[in-house]
């Protein structure tokens, strides 16, 4: 009983945390800033060790910026070239739905990681849309926290925001 009563308080603290953060995104106008303040709320939010989120291209069919959070500079410049969206990250582009999986390599569509890519097994995909249209998708890998619930309202909440501050970003500029 005294479990189910701290997981209520801490997804209420969630919740309370993410109204919070939507208020302070809504008045980002630095869209890179913007975009890396969803990620880290992303990942705070749902106990994750790594966060990105991949940008698509104007055709929607592959990613043209991939940001992350989580990784170290050293291993970040170690992996090298940025995901263009083939493997996992081209299933969310080609079919735009959350994409829970327990271990990403034993997906049919996995081919790997690149070489120095810290091991990852755990991971959650979901889409950000803008007016309804495929923006992009925000990912996160290896929970931190082994009694964590799934949370993928945690990452949908956080990915729909960030559709609609983008939103919000991209108009003031013009």
């Amino acid at each position: 009983m005294a479990d189910q009563a701290r997981e209520s308080m801490l997804g209420e603290q969630r919740l309370l945390r993410l109204l919070d953060v939507g208020q302070a995104l809504v008045a980002e106008l630095d869209i890179e800033r913007l975009l890396y303040r969803v990620l880290d709320v992303a990942r705070e939010l749902t106990g994750a060790r790594y966060a990105a989120l991949g940008v698509l291209d104007d055709r929607r069919e592959r990613l043209e910026r991939f940001l992350t959070v989580g990784i170290d500079e050293a291993t970040h410049a170690a992996i090298g070239g940025l995901p263009l969206g083939n493997g996992i990250l081209g299933v969310l582009i080609a079919e735009p739905h959350p994409l829970r999986l327990h271990d990403v390599g034993q997906h049919p569509q996995s081919y790997g990681f690149a070489l120095n890519h810290p091991p990852m097994h755990s991971f959650l995909g979901v889409p950000i849309r803008i007016r309804g249209e495929a923006y992009g998708n925000l990912y996160r890998s290896r929970r931190r926290r082994s009694n964590a619930a799934s949370r993928p309202p945690s990452s949908s909440a956080a990915a729909g925001r960030a559709g609609c501050t983008t939103t919000a970003c991209k108009s003031s500029q013009r």
